[in-house]
């Protein structure tokens, strides 16, 4: 019998522990509006300009 409370009790509190939870995540969800949108700002960047080395030959071709 003790067996069985024990396991009612994990239960029991891992559905509260599981529906505090999701109340936090649906109200910060809800509450806070967007504030902190990234502008998309990203630059491309070339295979030559990452690896140190590619594209002398083209601006030595160049000169």
């Amino acid at each position: 019998m003790s067996d069985i409370l024990i396991l009612i009790t994990i239960y029991v509190v891992a559905a509260a522990l599981g529906g505090i939870g999701l109340y936090f995540l649906l109200t910060h969800h809800t509450s806070k509006p967007h504030k902190h949108e990234r502008p998309n700002k990203q630059a491309t960047i070339s295979t030559e300009d990452m690896l140190p080395g590619w594209g002398k030959e083209e601006e030595e071709s160049k000169r």
